[in-house]
């Protein structure tokens, strides 16, 4: 399999349509109810969940395809081979506090 585009950030309002149609799990649905009303699923994965995924693609036991949006998936007994890490982070929810100027000068 191979990616088409670049990840992409973008808010939840401004995903297209088809996308904010679709069931979607983790916070966002919380986050963001008016964009996607479709939650599924849970708020967090399971970290356990992702280890037994990791090991079952590791060795060659996991199913896997291209799916139709052209994500990209690990081919089963290839390992991690090819794929870049990401920095993942949370939204930020609200601003950050100003910062004090100094009294003194």
């Amino acid at each position: 399999a191979v990616r088409t585009v670049a990840p992409v950030v973008a808010r939840a309002a401004d995903l297209p349509a088809r996308l904010r149609a679709l069931p979607c799990a983790g916070r966002g649905p919380s986050l963001y109810p008016e964009a996607l009303p479709h939650a599924a699923g849970p708020l967090d994965v399971s970290g356990g969940a992702l280890a037994d995924l990791a090991v079952r693609r590791l060795t060659g036991t996991a199913g896997g395809d291209t799916t139709a949006e052209g994500l990209q998936w690990v081919d089963p007994g290839r390992g991690f081979d090819g794929l870049e890490p990401l920095y993942l982070r949370r939204p930020d929810t609200a601003p950050a506090p100003p910062s004090k100027k100094s009294t003194l000068g």
